[in-house]
């Protein structure tokens, strides 16, 4: 995570703070969801380091503006997102999590 100052018209400075995305990630529509670390716990209490994988799969999703089918890679917090949304159309024009990747050049094309 890295910080940024943006300046404003007033005199102060503020920071955002950025948050790192995995080249996994930014490749399709992730729904904010990445790779996290953490531990496997035994019956001993002894700990050893593990990845949490979000839960990822190629999935065609019907674009109503193009009239198609496009595949992207998806989570299922994502797929959830766009029937909430209404549509795939909906969730890449609304959805905060689209800023890079394939996402951002579909959103371009719609």
């Amino acid at each position: 995570m890295g910080m940024i100052n943006l300046n404003h018209e007033s005199s102060y400075h503020q920071q955002i703070q950025v948050r790192y995305r995995s080249n996994r990630s930014r490749r399709g529509l992730y729904d904010g969801k990445d790779i996290r670390s953490g531990n496997n716990v035994s019956f001993s209490m002894k700990k050893t380091k593990r990845k949490f994988k979000p839960n990822v799969f190629k999935k065609r999703v019907y674009s109503e503006t193009l009239d198609k089918m496009i595949q992207f890679r998806l989570t299922t917090s994502a797929l959830r997102s766009i029937d909430k949304a209404g549509g795939l159309d909906n969730y890449l024009l609304t959805s905060k999590h689209v800023t890079e990747g394939r996402g951002l050049k579909m959103k371009n094309v719609i």
